[in-house]
């Protein structure tokens, strides 16, 4: 485990973002970064996260896929605006 400090208001905040959101902790002396995924039920402050996830040339990669995976599955093309001609 890693010590990061989050505030319950602030997951609260990144549960209810409708795009993937996630928490980087690092551990400077080590020069190492770590990464979670915040989702779901979440809703308590986080005083830690896991070092099951460094982040790595691999990790990345699958976090890049992870996001872009996201927002293929969505329409994002505006349907209206109060400013159109």
């Amino acid at each position: 485990m890693i010590r990061v400090e989050v505030a319950e208001n602030d997951i609260c905040r990144m549960v209810a973002y409708p795009a993937p959101t996630y928490v980087v902790g690092v551990h400077e002396r080590e020069e190492r970064a770590f990464i979670i995924s915040v989702h779901g039920a979440m809703a308590e402050a986080m005083p830690s996260i896991t070092t099951a996830h460094e982040l790595t040339c691999d990790t990345l990669q699958r976090l890049w896929e992870e996001v872009r995976a996201f927002w293929q599955d969505r329409d994002m093309s505006r349907s209206a605006s109060s400013f159109l001609d």
